[in-house]
């Protein structure tokens, strides 16, 4: 009977523990995401979309396009993107860029051991170096 008791008192006061803390109005606080607002400068011949890595919006992207060329470098061309903040961004604060390449596009027509070991000798032959270069600045500097 002593345990009955003990056990209908330790749920009936978590019961009013947990009716209690639903019940009163809390604020959660989160990160905020803050986007660069600003096209600073933009390669007009290679990239599609600039305006959207501006946009706030994280299901719409800017295309940059590049290329290494036939052979030797013969007509190639690659491309930029800079992006700014309207005010000065706090030192040590994360700041997040989303990068999709096409690197892995041997792997998938080859497929097997086969298609790793081609795609990556083969993947800077004829897909080429994709190399991205990323910034922090402050002001012109």
């Amino acid at each position: 009977m002593v345990n009955f008791t003990f056990r209908n008192f330790f749920f009936k006061t978590v019961l009013c523990f947990l009716l209690l803390l639903f019940s009163v109005e809390q604020k959660f606080y989160a990160q905020t995401q803050t986007f660069a607002t600003e096209l600073v400068d933009v390669d007009p011949d290679y990239v599609t979309n600039a305006s959207f890595a501006v946009d706030g919006d994280l299901n719409t992207t800017a295309e940059l396009d590049a290329s290494s060329g036939i052979a030797l470098g013969l007509g190639a061309y690659d491309s930029f993107i800079e992006i700014g903040y309207a005010a000065p961004v706090p030192a040590n604060t994360t700041t997040f860029v989303r990068i999709d390449t096409e690197d892995e596009l041997l792997r998938v027509l080859l497929g097997g051991g086969l298609g790793n070991l081609l795609g990556d000798v083969l993947g800077v032959v004829l897909v080429g170096n994709q190399e991205f270069t990323i910034e922090a600045r402050s002001g012109s500097t």
